[in-house]
């Protein structure tokens, strides 16, 4: 049977360094407000799509005391958590179109 036979596929660079552990609260309780202050201090630049993902992680790096590296946050467990909440404010601030203030949902303010 060929299909039993078929070479595995392998991640080059599995096994090397450990994996990163699992995002706790303290992640989201530090990262969506700074999430939220980057965006509002590039706002202008977030409008007109100029502030990436990268960006905002590596912003993340120099900020927490989390001890994680860019290359962490790659990590899709750590990924989804920044991704959602900028998910959030791109509906809240509809692309950058709305005025500043939606960054932060009004209910926490």
């Amino acid at each position: 049977d060929a299909e039993a036979h078929r070479p595995e596929i392998v991640d080059a660079d599995a096994g090397e360094g450990e994996e990163p552990p699992m995002p706790g609260t303290e992640f989201a309780a530090q990262v969506v407000p700074l999430i939220r202050s980057f965006i509002t201090s590039h706002y202008k630049d977030y409008g007109d799509g100029k502030v990436t993902l990268r960006h905002m992680k590596q912003h993340i790096v120099d900020r927490t005391s989390l001890g994680l590296t860019y290359e962490d946050l790659k990590d899709d467990r750590y990924s989804k958590i920044i991704e959602d909440e900028v998910d959030h404010i791109v509906r809240r601030c509809d692309g950058g179109q709305r005025p500043v203030a939606c960054v932060t949902p009004k209910q926490e303010l």
